[in-house]
């Protein structure tokens, strides 16, 4: 049988903020904004932005950027610079990130001894308006201009719109030279048309990939809105070929200017790769995001031809949905042949256009590219060199379209975990629910004690959350904010002090679930709008969402331990049920499954028989439980079996007795709890159905894992109309409420 072990009541604060509203792209990241002609922010050689003197190794500058060099003083998340460094004494690198906070592992501008090279970068500003810059080795002088920012007024600059890559200017075949064709003459200027192709007319500003080639001595181009002087250098080139990624203003005609400072001509070719418009309204917005995200970096070369998929969608806190383009820094150590990189929106058709020129010889470079995102949220870099590259691809951020909020959930359970020890097996149970106004409530208790309640500072939050083990033995808060994306709580397993919500990414139309692998990991599973299954490991180098693909699926899918790794169940919109098994490995073992029925409604609940098989059980359109299960061959039932003499209401809920019985939990239609239990361990037949607990409930059903001090069994969680929490736990040597 079940016993009630106490109620816990939770004491209402102030309500919590209202659910955001669909966000506007400057929202979400932020609307760009061109300068128009670049404006230096730091020259260590004239002191230009406060710092003098060269660089020394190993040193970290901070500069100010907000009020300087034409960037507001307020409302700018980001700044697009043009990075360079002036005749360092030792082969380096440099970090760009925002002042205050901890040097990411990443870089932006990789440069030889004496060279005079250049790349560009979106950084974000620190909450002081600083940028600090990290120089690895040796001594160098630092130039650093501002080619634009990103703001969040939402009058302001324009959104982003990431195109196919398209070459539109190259000298050598003369394309979109208007008939000049031939390289840009020592000291000449050029001005090209750059709009009415894939870049639409009107365009406020291009970001552009450019490719110096033929140099036959160190200079530097200036690019700007044809009718505007520019004489800060956009792309600074050595001999031979150059290329990086570059935003330019565009004029009202549609035009840029180049201007050749060298003394020698030289080839450009110049490949769009987005635009700016000129409604902000329109276009996506910029989110920031840092994280080294090339699956090969330090394990192991690209081979010719080979092609590997960058993730950008869900890395680093960004959504798994809206996500248009990426902003990339791609950095090449020691090639063996001279070629190029290609970049292209995985699933998609490679445009074969270089990203990247790759120059034998040279030992490292760096390029930053603005590439579109494919279907899968990845983006796909195939080396197109005679040799083997070591690559290394780092997010500086990411264009996103706004997404649909997610509407409240009424009802949703309670996530419930005991937090358990080999030597102290009866531990603490932590509880944790989204009340009416949003908040996430969560206690950490003794069944049957004194309880203390807290409110989790932070947004708006649709439930239900989870409570997710670490590896400390510790546990984390789980929860979905109401635009769709997953944030994490870490608190400590013995009461410590709470920290803050950190980001996880996503963004899913319904709750996610969490499972524990064989080793311990956790895994994070979500649902989006387009039926697409998204998988998070938190043991990843780099923990980020990947796709499992489209399933089909709609609500929150169900997850249970399996022999190979952990059983998804989730219901398709026709209300069929679908299950496949996630591997330990990270990918499903053979594709979904179909296991029929129609019109089945909210979560369906699983529990994992001995064997490792499943039975699950769901509910049908007219409110019946139904049923199928695994046999000992792993073979699901092939009709759903109907537990009859309830019509239940949300979701229910299963889980195995001391005894080895499967026991379902639902809510009825007239608020009550009730549950029906196998009537026997292994019978596969249930009795009837018996009322748990004479008190209404207004949630779902939670089922946990419950060891009392002597026997390892379950309990069940639930709140009524006013929040209060009610346990109960399987008391063994009693008879089962079946048979009551």
């Amino acid at each position: 049988m079940l016993a009630s072990v106490g109620v816990a009541v939770v004491a209402h604060a102030a309500p919590a903020q209202a659910a955001p509203a669909q966000a506007a792209p400057a929202e979400i990241g932020g609307n760009f904004v061109p300068l128009n002609p670049a404006r230096v922010l730091v020259d260590t050689r004239s002191g230009v932005g406060g710092v003098t003197g060269a660089r020394g190794p190993a040193s970290t500058t901070s500069f100010q950027v907000l009020g300087a060099a034409g960037v507001p003083s307020a409302d700018v998340t980001a700044v697009m610079v043009d990075v360079s460094t002036v005749a360092p004494t030792a082969a380096t690198y440099l970090t760009l990130w925002p002042d205050g906070a901890p040097r990411p592992g990443v870089s932006m501008l990789n440069a030889q001894p004496g060279e005079l090279v250049s790349n560009s970068a979106v950084v974000p500003v620190g909450a002081n308006g600083r940028i600090a810059v990290f120089n690895s080795a040796g001594s160098a002088h630092l130039l650093i201009d501002v080619q634009g920012y990103f703001t969040n007024d939402s009058n302001g600059g324009g959104g982003f719109v990431p195109v196919q890559h398209t070459r539109v200017v190259d000298t050598r075949t003369g394309l979109g030279t208007a008939g000049v064709a031939g390289p840009v003459p020592a000291g000449g200027t050029r001005v090209y048309s750059v709009t009415g192709g894939v870049v639409p007319t009107g365009a406020r500003a291009v970001f552009l990939d450019v490719v110096v080639s033929g140099a036959t001595v160190r200079s530097w181009l200036s690019m700007s809105a044809a009718g505007t002087a520019n004489g800060r250098a956009t792309v600074d080139f050595l001999p031979g070929t150059t290329s990086h990624g570059v935003s330019v203003g565009v004029s009202v005609g549609g035009q840029i200017a180049v201007s050749n400072r060298s003394a020698e001509p030289v080839h450009l070719a110049l490949t769009a790769q987005g635009y700016v418009t000129a409604d902000p309204a329109a276009g996506a917005g910029f989110r920031p995001a840092t994280a080294r995200v090339n699956p090969l970096a330090g394990t192991a070369h690209l081979e010719p031809n080979q092609t590997v998929d960058i993730p950008v969608a869900g890395v680093a806190g960004l959504p798994t949905g809206g996500v248009t383009g990426a902003v990339l820094n791609v950095a090449v150590v020691g090639p063996r042949a001279s070629g190029s990189l290609q970049m292209w929106p995985a699933g998609g058709t490679n445009p074969q256009l270089s990203t990247f020129v790759v120059t034998a010889g040279r030992p490292s470079r760096a390029a930053l590219a603005v590439v579109q995102v494919g279907a899968e949220g990845t983006v796909r870099l195939r080396n197109a060199t005679a040799g083997a590259l070591s690559v290394y691809v780092d997010l500086q951020g990411a264009f996103i379209n706004p997404v649909p909020g997610v509407p409240e959930r009424p009802g949703a359970r309670t996530a419930v975990r005991q937090v358990s020890s080999p030597g102290s097996p009866n531990g603490p149970v932590t509880f944790a629910f989204v009340d009416g106004s949003g908040r996430v409530v969560t206690s950490s208790q003794f069944l049957g004690g004194a309880a203390v309640w807290t409110v989790l500072p932070g947004e708006a939050f649709v439930g239900p959350p989870l409570v997710v083990p670490r590896p400390d033995g510790g546990h984390q808060i789980i929860a979905q904010g109401a635009d769709g994306g997953v944030r994490s709580f870490v608190e400590a397993s013995s009461g410590g002090s709470p920290g803050s919500w950190q980001g996880l990414g996503g963004s899913f139309t319904s709750p996610v679930t969490a499972a524990q692998l064989a080793d311990g990991t956790t895994v994070l599973f979500g649902v989006d709008a387009d039926g697409r299954v998204w998988a998070y490991r938190q043991s990843d180098p780099t923990p980020h969402w990947r796709s499992l693909g489209v399933a089909g699926l709609v609500g929150q899918v169900t997850a249970v331990a399996a022999r190979e790794g952990v059983r998804l169940i989730g219901l398709t919109a026709a209300g069929a049920v679908r299950t496949a098994v996630y591997a330990s490995y990270g990918a499903l073992v053979g594709g979904w499954a179909d296991l029929g029925g129609a019109g089945f409604t909210g979560t369906p609940g699983a529990v994992t028989l001995p064997g490792s098989r499943a039975r699950i059980v769901v509910r049908g359109p007219d409110g019946v439980i139904h049923t199928k299960a695994q046999n000992n061959a792993g073979v699901f039932d092939e009709e759903w079996a109907p537990v009859a003499g309830l019509a239940a209401v949300g979701s229910p809920v299963t889980a195995l007795d001391f005894s080895g019985r499967v026991v379902i939990v639902a809510r009825g239609a007239d608020n009550l709890l009730y549950s029906a239990w196998e009537t026997g361990a292994l019978t596969r037949t249930f009795g009837s159905w018996h009322a748990v607990d004479p008190a209404p409930v207004a949630t779902d059903p939670a089922v946990f894992d419950y060891h009392d001090g002597t026997y390892p069994v379950f309990g069940i969680a639930v709140r009524d109309q006013n929040d209060v929490v009610r346990v109960f736990i399987q008391q063994v040597g009693a008879a089962p409420d079946a048979a009551a």
